[in-house]
């Protein structure tokens, strides 16, 4: 078992192991005391979280306030930069690129962050289309550099999931954004997936699959208000006056 205290360090309980001859009927006993006994403290809320699946190995916990599921161990990232799906959604970026200037994007002094941005194809799409843009990616060696209080649109296309201790990285944008800010958020959120979509992939780093209610409680921390979810994916939070 393991759980997180006040200070959010994960403190690792003996974990119950589980036969591997039963029959159906104590599968099922079994399965019901695992989901009483393996519970940790829920990311999103500190209140309580149940095991809910293994997949390839590695365990996911499911928020019992929001549904958001989670790993307890953060998930290799390196040598992932922009992920297998990058140069496909590329083909999007016109969309996004639209939706962006929406919210400024483009205008005289407005300042867009792509953060995780990968190899850069959106913020090179970006700069093409006449919009100050910039990227940051903590796994390239290209993207390495941020502004504080700079920026006024910031965009994770397929990166949230990517987070371990998203109350980390949330509030570090926070600080990185001005007072009257926008986040642009892509993602495939629990809400809409069951344990047996290829989605949930610890091989390809994702350990946070956020219910919608889950990221809208991470990002009011850090002051960040629901603007508008476009879509079943594409949810846009604003700090500021709504």
């Amino acid at each position: 078992m393991k759980t997180i205290n006040d200070n959010f360090d994960v403190v690792v309980l003996d974990k119950p192991t589980r036969s591997k001859e039963m029959t159906k009927e104590e599968k099922s006993i079994n399965r019901e005391e695992s989901n009483a006994v393996l519970q940790a403290a829920s990311i999103i809320t500190g209140g309580a979280a149940v095991w809910a699946f293994d997949k390839m190995g590695v365990s996911y916990y499911r928020c019992m306030d929001t549904g958001t599921l989670f790993t307890l161990e953060p998930l290799a990232q390196g040598g992932m930069v922009g992920g297998s799906g990058e140069l496909s959604r590329r083909e999007q970026n016109g969309e996004r690129i639209a939706r962006l200037r929406v919210l400024g994007a483009g205008e005289a002094g407005i300042k867009v962050l792509d953060y995780g941005c990968g190899h850069g194809y959106l913020v090179e799409d970006m700069r093409a289309a006449g919009i100050e843009a910039s990227g940051y990616d903590r796994y390239s060696e290209t993207y390495q550099v941020v502004t504080y209080g700079y920026y006024d649109i910031v965009c994770l296309i397929e990166v949230v999931e990517h987070l371990h201790l998203p109350f980390g990285d949330i509030p570090f944008i926070g600080r990185i954004t001005r007072n009257d800010c926008y986040v642009y958020i892509e993602s495939t959120f629990a809400d809409n997936v069951s344990m047996e979509s290829e989605y949930i992939n610890p091989m390809i780093g994702h350990g946070c699959i956020f219910s919608y209610n889950g990221l809208d409680r991470i990002m009011d921390r850090s002051g960040f208000r629901l603007h508008v979810a476009i879509n079943d994916n594409v949810r846009i939070y604003k700090r500021g006056k709504l």
